[in-house]
């Protein structure tokens, strides 16, 4: 479409009103931004929106026969319209695993899919084509989502890295004393900042030993709990037996269960306690 720089015709769209002419700022707009907003740009001049066709034809000048310049506007129209390829697009969604993130935040807090549907709205077998990838949220119910986990939208589409290293530095962790208050049974450490998302939930802890030290009863929760004595002696009673763990031994306990643990040296039981949220023994 050839375009006289003091009066540009423009074609009208449906539905849309024809403007006869545009001033030469419009023009100037109108190269600037024509590959970049091809469905149109505002006036400078009168404000209102200017529709037009776009190429990928380079630009170029022309001069008409009494001397006055001409404008050549690129189309890009249909190459806009094709140069995204739908198996692609679909791929790239793909990628992000946003469904299989949505149920690791889901059995984080062991939460089922009823809950979440009742907290965001939605139905809980919508939730379970969306975790399983058959179905694509809408940026309205993945806003919905996030909001129930604490997250904001921008968590779903970070790139995975595939690498990872991370270093907890013993002088900069937080001890938590935990049990009785006038004598507390164990001393925590947790290691949690280097898992992100929390897929498993491991730490320190320091069992402390003494006849009048209460066993540390430990939280019940959705999952399996692996116990590695580093040093000392540590008892341990849950509901499907019980152990005296020595320097070396591994226990894997259902954490969905009623369990102590209890030192039972003279010296502190250190171990490394991780927990895996969500993971049934019936998987294992």
């Amino acid at each position: 479409m050839i375009c006289d720089c003091r009066g540009l015709a423009l074609p009208q769209l449906p539905g849309e009103e024809s403007f006869p002419c545009m001033d030469l700022r419009d023009v100037q707009e109108l190269t600037k931004f024509s590959s970049a907003a091809p469905w149109g740009i505002k006036s400078a001049v009168t404000g209102k929106r200017l529709f037009m066709k776009s190429s990928t034809r380079p630009q170029t000048k022309k001069r008409s026969s009494n001397g006055r310049s001409l404008l050549t506007i690129p189309d890009h129209g249909s190459s806009i319209l094709s140069a995204v390829d739908e198996s692609t697009a679909e791929a790239s969604i793909e990628a992000k695993d946003i469904g299989q993130r949505i149920r690791k935040l889901r059995l984080k807090r062991s939460m089922g899919l009823i809950e979440l549907g009742t907290r965001t709205g939605l139905s809980a077998s919508f939730l379970s084509q969306l975790e399983t990838g058959r179905v694509v949220p809408t940026l309205r119910n993945l806003a919905r989502i996030s909001m129930v986990f604490g997250k904001d939208l921008a968590y779903f589409f970070r790139e995975n890295q595939a690498n990872c290293f991370r270093v907890s530095e013993g002088k900069k962790r937080v001890r938590l004393v935990r049990g009785g208050k006038e004598r507390p049974s164990v001393i925590a450490e947790s290691l949690s900042s280097l898992v992100p998302g929390q897929s498993i939930v491991p730490c320190l802890a320091e069992f402390l030993p003494g006849a009048d030290v209460e066993a540390f009863h430990a939280q019940r929760s959705p999952g399996l709990e692996f116990v590695y004595v580093i040093e000392g002696s540590l008892h341990i009673s849950a509901e499907a037996g019980e152990r005296q763990l020595e320097v070396g031994d591994v226990a894997w306990i259902d954490a969905n269960t009623k369990r102590q643990y209890r030192c039972r040296g003279q010296k502190p039981a250190k171990t490394m306690i991780v927990t895996f949220p969500g993971l049934s023994a019936s998987r294992v």
